[in-house]
């Protein structure tokens, strides 16, 4: 998406606070933060599996982000990550 594009060209490092729910492209823009600090009650999810879609645009920051095979579950079941 342009958003992401554009956020991937800021010069400055970047920073993503969570609190609570970051879904779909929350996620996304958390995951692709230089720094994403997240409190205790944060929870993230890409919703699409459990509507019966893939949506791969958040799958690239994830993997880079959090262990593949975490990333993998999240995409493919809709499981949140706590």
């Amino acid at each position: 998406s342009e958003v992401m594009n554009l956020w991937s060209l800021i010069p400055q490092p970047t920073i993503a606070a969570v609190h609570g729910m970051a879904t779909a492209a929350g996620c996304q823009l958390a995951a692709s933060a230089d720094i994403t600090i997240a409190s205790s009650d944060a929870k993230f999810m890409t919703p699409g599996a459990n509507l019966g879609l893939f949506c791969s645009t958040p799958a690239v920051p994830l993997i880079r982000t959090i262990p593949r095979k975490i990333a993998m579950d999240m995409l493919f079941t809709g499981r949140i990550l706590s």
